[in-house]
């Protein structure tokens, strides 16, 4: 799949609804050190976290050993490639 087809499949399976929670809960999270994200996500019932954040695992180690079932995984993106996905986010604001 290439980027555009993931840009236009998130155009049209985004609910256009939901963007305003989405942004809510995001900018919440934002504020969050990566140790009290980990505790959020896992109490939330999630048990995986994707992140650009090379060094996410050092900084919130303490909570990764309190939650081991818990996953987190780097991905590494060229920036024009996160650019291109972070479009239907930009689109869905205008």
């Amino acid at each position: 799949m290439t980027i555009e087809e993931i840009d236009e499949a998130f155009d049209r399976m985004f609910p256009r609804e939901a963007l305003p929670e989405v942004l809510g809960v995001a900018a919440e999270l934002a504020a969050l050190s990566n140790g009290d994200l980990v505790q959020t996500a896992y109490s939330s019932g999630f048990d995986t976290l994707l992140t650009r954040d090379r060094l996410f695992g050092e900084s919130a180690a303490r909570a990764l050993k309190a939650f081991p079932k818990f996953a987190v995984v780097i991905v590494f993106a060229a920036a024009t490639a996160l650019d291109a996905i972070s479009g239907g986010f930009r689109r869905s604001l205008a």
